[in-house]
């Protein structure tokens, strides 16, 4: 789009227009037309206007462009009318006006659309197609355009027209155009009307265009104390934005500081994570020098076990030897009385007889006093050796295993009356808590021992356990299967069946019987007879009926459900191991 057009136009019988440039490209040919609103114009009488003019359709309030034009009477064309009228036109926007060039021009483009009329005042031709005037290009401004911005900024609501006289037309717009566009106190002026002929203002004035002093054009107070006002309120907003920016940067060293403590906490929790790290792995070393020293002391334990079935053995053998040596002296006392009385009692024997008894009463005698000393030695033996026993126990139980706790089952006091019985030796290890297939077999039979004497078991349920490991193990023993079935709650079944989960209600019944673990094994088997993963042992291992099978049983629940299910007065069914059958 130009940023100037160039206009020529008259009234030779309606309103004629030749044109181009922001002219055509606006449409505003029209707004050249003065109306018998504006003012009449009679023989010799011309004005001058400056014109206010969107240049975007779009926004027509924002009035930033200017057209100036000049009028003189004219005839019309073969009419005698009043109202008619010559004149031209330019019009611009973007740049401030070189105001005494672009004047020029104007009343250049004046002298030529004037030869268009007669000495009399009337136009020659009644279309504009005949004038034959060729237009500047709006390509080109010819300089009447700076390069500085053409602005609009009205300080007060729009005024339609005023009027103002001049003592020259020509030489006076200047001063009119430049501050039209500069003093923002007239950019509210629609239309400026100058006139140098007092009927003309008269005229004006009579229409509504109200005088104006030239001077006032040249005066800029209110603009002045407007742009102060507004450099007012942008030094407050830089004031406000310095104070923001202050804040700001308060904010941003306080959220630094913060950072960087953070950043400091971090490290120190990396330090301490680092330090935490190494504790843990010096406490894993820890471990595993436990776990090493627990194997030294098992291996001690079985050691000093067979220390001790040793010195019971020799004990055993002393006391039998005690024995022994007591039943001899007994007997050698009972002969040696019964030879003294039948040498007390023979008086008619011979010298040679009486010195012989008392030859062997002597030596029975002095028999005597010896088998006294080797009993008293061997009774000091026995002592001192029942002593060393003693504190050898205490010594193996105090420093061998020291840190050795169970879980279950009572420790055995150990005293001398009963040192004989080995289970007294050994604490009551849980029959699940096995670590390896290896001493399945040392472990069970034990615990078994320890079983019977605890539980009172029948010899045919001894029979039955101490049978069961040995004969599992012979058969599984390239397998984890003994192990999977004593020290976890799997199974292993056919290769076409899985462990699966059943349920089983509880009753109030069940919840106030002394024996629960048995009324809920009936239940479960009641349910699930063909599907009870019991029926994965052997048949030759009676599980079933020892109390074995309820402690299985009970581990199984307690692997299946929550922990506190046997309290929990809310839940009406457990979950049970079945065995769900393949294809």
């Amino acid at each position: 789009m130009a940023n100037i057009g160039y206009a020529v136009f008259g009234r030779p019988k309606g309103l004629e227009t030749v044109c181009n440039g922001l002219f055509s490209e606006l449409g505003i040919e029209s707004t050249l037309y003065l109306s018998d609103a504006d003012v009449i114009l009679e023989p010799g009488e011309l004005v001058l206007m400056v014109k206010r003019i969107p240049t975007n359709l779009s926004i027509l309030d924002k009035k930033d462009g200017i057209l100036i034009a000049v009028y003189e009477q004219a005839y019309q064309h073969l009419e005698k009318r009043t109202g008619g009228f010559v004149g031209s036109a330019i019009c611009f926007k973007e740049y401030n006006p070189n105001s005494e060039k672009l004047i020029k021009g104007l009343f250049a483009l004046f002298s030529q659309i004037r030869k268009q009329v007669n000495d009399s005042g009337r136009f020659k031709k009644s279309d504009a197609s005949e004038w034959a005037i060729n237009l500047p290009t709006a390509d080109n401004d010819y300089g009447f355009l700076t390069n500085t911005k053409l602005r609009f900024q009205p300080l007060n609501g729009p005024i339609k027209k005023i009027s103002v006289s001049v003592p020259d037309l020509k030489s006076y717009s200047f001063g009119i155009l430049d501050n039209a566009c500069l003093n923002w106190k007239f950019h509210a002026v629609h239309n400026i009307y100058l006139a140098q002929q007092d009927p003309v203002l008269s005229k004006l004035v009579s229409k509504g265009a109200p005088t104006q002093d030239y001077a006032q054009f040249f005066i800029y107070k209110e603009q002045i104390q407007y742009v102060e006002s507004e450099i007012k309120k942008k030094l407050n907003e830089v004031s406000e934005a310095n104070s923001k920016l202050h804040k700001l940067n308060d904010e941003f060293e306080n959220k630094e500081n913060k950072i960087l403590n953070l950043n400091n906490s971090i490290q120190i929790l990396e330090s301490k994570s680092e330090t935490v790290q190494n504790n843990l792995e010096k406490k894993k070393g820890e471990i595993e020098s436990i776990k090493h020293e627990h194997e030294n002391w098992k291996e001690k334990e079985n050691e000093h076990k067979g220390n001790i079935k040793e010195l019971v053995s020799k004990k055993n053998s002393l006391k039998s030897i005690v024995l022994e040596l007591e039943r001899e002296k007994g007997l050698s006392e009972t002969g040696d009385k019964n030879k003294y009385t039948k040498a007390a009692k023979g008086n008619s024997h011979k010298k040679g007889e009486e010195k012989e008894k008392k030859k062997e009463v002597g030596l029975t005698f002095g028999k005597g006093k010896r088998n006294y000393k080797l009993s008293f030695f061997i009774a000091i033996s026995v002592a001192v050796l029942m002593t060393l026993l003693v504190i050898y126990y205490i010594f193996f139980k105090e420093n061998c295993c020291p840190n050795n706790t169970y879980e279950e089952g009572p420790q055995t006091e150990v005293n001398a009356t009963n040192i004989d019985d080995e289970t007294n030796l050994i604490n009551y290890i849980n029959l699940w808590d096995i670590e390896s297939a290896s001493d399945i077999t040392d472990v069970y039979n034990k615990n078994v021992k320890m079983l019977q004497e605890k539980e009172g078991l029948t010899n045919g349920q001894m029979k039955d356990l101490k049978e069961y490991p040995s004969k599992y193990y012979e058969e599984y023993k390239d397998s984890e299967n003994i192990i999977n079935f004593l020290n976890n709650r799997y199974l292993i079944p056919d290769e076409n069946d899985t462990i699966g989960v059943g349920t089983v209600k509880i009753t109030n019944e069940v919840r106030r019987s002394d024996d629960m673990i048995e009324i809920l094994f009936g239940k479960y088997e009641e349910a699930f007879s063909e599907r009870s993963i019991y029926n994965l042992i052997p048949q030759e291992f009676t599980l079933k009926d020892s109390i074995i099978r309820n402690k299985h049983f009970k581990w199984m629940l307690d692997a299946n459900n929550a922990e506190d299910w046997q309290t929990n007065k809310d839940l009406e069914e457990i979950k049970v191991p079945i065995i769900k059958k393949g294809l």
